[in-house]
């Protein structure tokens, strides 16, 4: 329960807007470097920052070498797999609670390994895939612990391989994939699943052309509804598939991106962006855009061997923050480790946030939602004329009560105690605590002034001599104002965050 007093603020007309800070963290897995029993999780803040190991495996039946990404469940676990370990040593399914960090193991492999992220369906079911000795689509339900093997794959069909594969949920029960080998001509599909009829169709085949290109890396949808991703033999194609008329085209062939070994992704600012494990100008892979706007290629940042990070594993993620972050791994003089970068869109600045030792591969970083906590506060206002709150104007002195979602989806309970002053006492009990606000001209000759000192975006209220309220905005610095009349005196409130400022204005007409 947090408690908010305004103290000597005065509030006119004012509406009651609650904000929250968007809270995150970003999660990820690797293995440990000359330990094959080993392993661990790690997790940052929503900024990169702050890294610290939240679980180490312990190998045996408890599983070892986590494997490809994590996924957030919908009760405040989190999900993925291990490579190695389990009862049968093909890994195993595991959940570990966001808070607590307690781990458990959820299921024993026994037909291969896990691959790729999972995927949370909206029916609150996980799905994903094992490859070994057979190739499979499977369902676990962490409601009550049940493991389906749903779909096996066959070469002729789809074929899978060491890759981050995921599904993409289009509508209720229907699935979209992609594996990198298969087919007829063997170099990938596209396929659809239907979770409720069991059926498996594939709706588009690649065939490793000069148009077409080979080996898809990931599948994604945007905001269109349509399905888009990377494929990743030598020069890539940035491709759409349109789910409608199941049609596919390319949208860009990227040049100098060997060893593309990851997703592409379709960021807030319109461009594609990916990373490669090899290429750029060290020869140690790159982060690059594919800029929609000039329709050009351009490499952002280029991988060090021995200084800063290098060799790019994942793809970049589109973090709450409206940033990019990524993460790679380095292995040099017996020493290795991951890294945490951070790309700024809007300055195009890449920089290094944080650093682990020990890492061996940079899986791809997933960033988690905290989850809904008891977030109750009680407001203390004092208001001119009116006060509007939970979408009701009250104009009365008391306790309300409003329920609010902020934007982490969580309800917020809000206390209100309101007191509500006439609009003759707000002129003679306002605060005059910012006089670095001024008003020019002053005395006007028109009737047109502006407001000088204004920090942000300011709301005002506009009273007569008599103390009526005339007139209310927002204005900004330098901004001019009509006065009502072109003649008399006036008395402006401007609220600011220190409080509000009081100010006279006289205007007359020149004759």
């Amino acid at each position: 329960m947090r408690k908010i007093t305004t103290g000597l603020l005065v509030l006119c007309h004012a509406l009651f807007i609650p904000t929250r800070a968007q809270q995150s963290e970003l999660w990820g897995v690797s293995p440990v470097f000359g330990n094959e029993d080993a392993g661990y999780i790690y997790k940052s803040d929503g900024n990169g920052e702050n890294l610290e190991i939240v679980h180490l495996f312990e190998g045996g039946e408890m599983g070892s070498m986590p494997i490809w990404g994590l996924t957030q469940g919908a009760d405040e676990k989190i999900y993925g797999g291990t490579s190695a370990g389990g009862a049968f040593d093909g890994g195993v399914l595991f959940a570990i609670d966001q808070s607590s960090y307690n781990y458990e193991v959820l299921h024993h492999f026994s037909g291969g390994i896990p691959l790729g992220t999972m995927t949370l369906g909206s029916n609150g079911k996980l799905y994903g895939f094992i490859s070994g000795g057979m190739d499979v689509l499977f369902e676990f339900d962490p409601t009550s612990s049940e493991y389906t093997e749903l779909h096996e794959f066959e070469k002729a069909t789809g074929r899978l391989t060491f890759g981050d594969n995921r599904l993409v949920e289009v509508s209720d029960n229907v699935y979209y994939g992609f594996t990198e080998y298969g087919g007829v001509a063997d170099r990938g599909v596209i396929f659809k699943y239907n979770i409720e009829a069991a059926i498996y169709e594939v709706v588009f085949e690649f065939d490793g052309s000069e148009e077409l290109g080979r080996s898809p890396t990931s599948l994604a949808m945007n905001s269109e509804g349509q399905l888009y991703g990377v494929t990743s033999w030598l020069d890539g194609r940035i491709f759409q598939f349109d789910i409608a008329t199941n049609t596919y085209s390319t949208i860009f062939r990227l040049t100098d991106t060997q060893g593309i070994n990851a997703g592409i992704l379709l960021a807030s600012d319109g461009n594609y962006y990916g990373t490669t494990g090899t290429g750029g100008t060290e020869g140690h892979g790159s982060l690059y855009r594919f800029n929609t706007g000039t329709g050009s290629q351009e490499t952002l940042h280029s991988f060090l061997e021995f200084s800063g990070p290098h060799i790019p594993d994942a793809p970049v993620l589109a973090s709450a923050n409206g940033k990019l972050y990524g993460n790679t791994r380095y292995v040099s003089y017996g020493n290795a480790g991951i890294t945490i970068f951070e790309y700024d869109m809007d300055t195009e600045t890449f920089g290094v946030i944080s650093q682990l030792s020990g890492g061996l591969a940079a899986y791809p970083l997933v960033e988690m939602q905290l989850p809904c906590k008891e977030d109750n506060e009680t407001l203390e206002k004092v208001a001119c004329g009116s006060y509007t709150f939970d979408g009701n104007e009250q104009t009365q002195s008391g306790e309300y009560i409003g329920s609010f979602t902020n934007q982490l989806g969580c309800d917020s309970l809000v206390t209100l105690n309101l007191t509500i002053l006439s609009e003759t006492d707000c002129i003679t009990q306002v605060a005059t605590i910012t006089p670095d606000i001024s008003v020019f001209p002053n005395p006007s000759t028109d009737g047109m002034v502006r407001f000088l000192g204004l920090e942000t975006t300011t709301e005002y209220s506009l009273f007569n001599a008599t103390g009526q309220l005339i007139q209310t905005g927002v204005i900004q610095q330098n901004e001019q104002i009509k006065l009502p009349q072109s003649h008399g005196f006036y008395f402006a409130h401007i609220i600011t965050p220190k409080g509000v400022k009081k100010v006279k204005i006289l205007t007359y007409t020149n004759q």
